[in-house]
């Protein structure tokens, strides 16, 4: 069996760059967190005293190449509550998470990023001989 060859895949921080530079519309921000994650948000709804957004948070694991992944959504209060006039329990957004997830993916794959295997993952690929 011989070995594969090693990818080839952009620095973290290059990437991270990549990341942060995506604008692809008006709802969609990128920025890290405290633990130099990258993550992208796309605002949902405003429902006066809280914003809705989904977000999809990516750790990249140092320079192997690979990175993990997790989605969700997060209601905030909002940065300018409005009077209690204007708050509302209706509103409606329709929302495809590939609108958010599909631009990041692109730029992690650009850069030769891969999505990191489970710790099942690996111990199967192990057992299988496959890594």
């Amino acid at each position: 069996m011989t070995d594969a060859a090693p990818r080839a895949h952009s620095s973290a921080a290059d990437v991270t760059r990549a990341l942060l530079a995506l604008h692809p519309d008006e709802r969609f921000s990128v920025s890290t967190d405290r633990e130099a994650r990258v993550v992208a948000s796309w605002f949902l709804a405003d429902q006066g005293a809280t914003q809705k957004s989904a977000v999809y948070r990516i750790t990249l694991q140092g320079e192997t190449g690979e990175f993990t992944s997790k989605f969700f959504e997060l209601e905030e209060p909002s940065v300018q509550a409005r009077p209690s006039v204007f708050v509302t329990s209706n509103y409606s957004y329709s929302f495809d998470s590939r609108d958010l997830t599909g631009p990041v993916d692109a730029v992690l794959a650009e850069h030769g990023w891969v999505r990191a295997r489970s710790g099942a993952g690996r111990f199967f690929g192990r057992l299988f001989g496959r890594g």
